[in-house]
């Protein structure tokens, strides 16, 4: 899903991605969001049932594409399939400059903005 808003993110901004655990129709499932670090506003977010065999790649090129582009920092929280889609996405295009932090605690996110 896409969040829709007038107050469109900067390109430059620092962003997060966290999971959370949620019963959903009675089943345990994930929900996985990108947001801007300094406002908590959610780009984009998914459900999963899973978060181990979760592609997170089509989630970060939603992010790139709703925001106007790549993010100058990103901090996940350790989540691997984070790790593994910020290098496909945003690490591995040409001349990107975009860092990535691993904080076990996401809520100290916007100690970095």
């Amino acid at each position: 899903m896409v969040c829709q808003d007038d107050q469109a993110p900067l390109p430059g901004d620092k962003r997060g991605c966290d999971e959370k655990r949620q019963k959903v129709r009675g089943r345990d499932s994930w929900i996985i969001a990108v947001m801007r670090a300094a406002t908590r506003f959610v780009l984009v977010w998914d459900i999963s049932p899973t978060k181990e065999k979760y592609d997170a790649a089509p989630l970060l090129r939603a992010a790139k594409d709703v925001a106007g582009g790549a993010p100058r920092l990103f901090v996940t929280d350790g989540l691997k399939q984070c790790r593994i889609a910020f290098k496909e996405v945003y690490h591995m295009a040409r001349g990107l400059r975009c860092w990535h932090i691993r904080d076990i605690h996401i809520r100290n996110m916007g100690e970095y903005s």
